[in-house]
């Protein structure tokens, strides 16, 4: 689809955005047509709002994946500031680049474990209550490390 809107249709960019729209709504509408041909959601469920607990509790797993996201977008945005201010050759951010870069490549598997711990453990923290919440984070979080 990209092909035919930028360059047949003489788009450009804005074809680009049209063919990438496009494919989002169709890969959407066969994603909603398989859950509902396999009877995993219905029209009902899909159309009523969540009720407040639910909002909670997604909240509440998910708010330490957003807080940590954000987090760390800042820290990646004010050192590149930091960087480009360095030198006006540009050899320093050149290099924080290609440094950046190996540590991405790096930090990959570590980013997804942390991520996926830091919305199982507090599962496992509110499905419990006391000495045994605890210990099912702890086991959760183990079998993640090893």
């Amino acid at each position: 689809l990209d092909p035919l809107l930028i360059f047949s249709a003489r788009l450009g960019v804005a074809g680009a955005g049209l063919a990438t729209s496009a494919s989002q709504w169709l890969a959407a509408a066969a994603y909603l047509s398989l859950l509902l041909r396999r009877k995993l959601v219905r029209w009902a469920t899909i159309l009523r709002l969540p009720s407040r607990a639910a909002l909670a509790r997604i909240a509440a797993a998910g708010g330490a994946v957003q807080v940590r996201s954000l987090a760390l977008n800042l820290a990646f945005l004010s050192i590149t500031r930091r960087v480009q201010s360095l030198d006006s050759s540009g050899v320093a951010a050149a290099a924080h680049a290609v440094t950046l870069q190996l540590w991405q490549i790096g930090g990959v598997v570590l980013f997804a474990l942390s991520t996926v711990a830091s919305i199982i453990v507090p599962a496992e923290l509110s499905s419990s209550k006391g000495a045994e919440a605890t210990a099912a984070a702890r086991a959760a979080a183990s079998r993640l490390l090893c």
